[in-house]
């Protein structure tokens, strides 16, 4: 099962945004309550996200699978297609 360790905002119990690799560009979102989070392969998760097979870890992580598909020339499937990764179902847990 993947799984990747990330930083997100908290809006309010069990929804988040803003998902990044370090505080620092949760920050540049804006201001709100940092959280740091698992995200992990689930198929009956909340959230959408990219596993990037270069960096073998979650990327691009959204409450509904359009948002990821619309970062990508051509969508998810294009860059499935070409090994890139893939588009998979996710959930959210805090880290204590």
């Amino acid at each position: 099962m993947k799984s990747t360790k990330l930083v997100c905002h908290k809006i309010e119990p069990g929804k988040y945004r803003h998902f990044y690799p370090n505080e620092v560009c949760v920050k540049m979102c804006g201001n709100g309550d940092i959280k740091k989070v698992t995200v992990t392969e689930d198929a009956n998760g909340n959230y959408w996200a990219w596993w990037d097979n270069e960096r073998q870890s979650f990327l691009l992580v959204y409450s509904s699978k359009l948002l990821v598909d619309i970062c990508f020339p051509g969508g998810v499937d294009m860059a499935e297609k070409l090994g890139k990764g893939h588009l998979l179902q996710v959930s959210v847990t805090e880290d204590e």
